[in-house]
């Protein structure tokens, strides 16, 4: 995903992954952010529901479209 550091905040990946369905967990090295260029977030998704290819991260001014 190539986040910018503030963003592995767990608050702020989960209410990212909050758009594709429930959040559980992430994996160990997002948690840690030892892994800086991915963030890994396990979420239960309903398989029957469109989902976006895209989510917008930042303000409505600055910000930029992160690709799933």
């Amino acid at each position: 995903m190539n986040l910018r550091l503030h963003l592995f905040n767990r608050q702020i990946l989960f209410s990212m992954a909050s758009i594709f369905g429930r959040p559980l967990q992430t994996d160990q090295a997002t948690t840690v952010v030892s892994r800086l260029s991915i963030s890994r977030v396990l979420v239960e998704l309903d398989v029957f529901k469109k989902h976006p290819s895209e989510i917008w991260i930042g303000s409505k001014v600055k910000g930029y479209f992160q690709k799933n």
